[in-house]
């Protein structure tokens, strides 16, 4: 089974990234039995449908552009944009863990996007 473009561009992009931080949290036991689809199948499958999600393209459903947010004169975004939880797979607690887990200091983050204002100068 090959890997998934998300983990392959992750791991081109963030070298010193642990493994689990670009692996989809899946609630299905690590011992296979008759009748039930594998852990290793169901995370690739998660994983393959993560890489289908675009968020420009769901910004752009609830009506949100990213330069228009970028662009935004107030400081803070409507909390409105962070009252969806249907994609978040951890808690934040769950992802601090994952982060603090590694050996190396290079390896403690998580790979993410962002977006920055950019305020005009005056």
């Amino acid at each position: 089974m090959s890997e998934s473009a998300t983990v392959v561009s992750a791991t081109a992009r963030f070298p010193d990234a642990a493994a689990p931080t670009s692996e989809p949290k899946v609630m299905v036991p690590f011992e296979h039995s008759r009748g039930r689809v594998p852990r290793k199948i169901e995370v690739e499958r998660r994983r393959r449908r993560y890489d289908t999600v675009d968020v420009a393209k769901l910004l752009e459903v609830a009506g949100l552009t990213l330069e228009g947010i970028a662009k935004r004169t107030n400081d803070r975004l409507p909390i409105e944009v962070f009252d969806d939880t249907s994609y978040e797979s951890r808690n934040p607690q769950e992802w601090l863990d994952l982060a603090r887990a590694q050996e190396s200091e290079r390896s403690r983050f998580l790979p993410a996007r962002g977006i920055h204002a950019v305020r005009p100068k005056s």
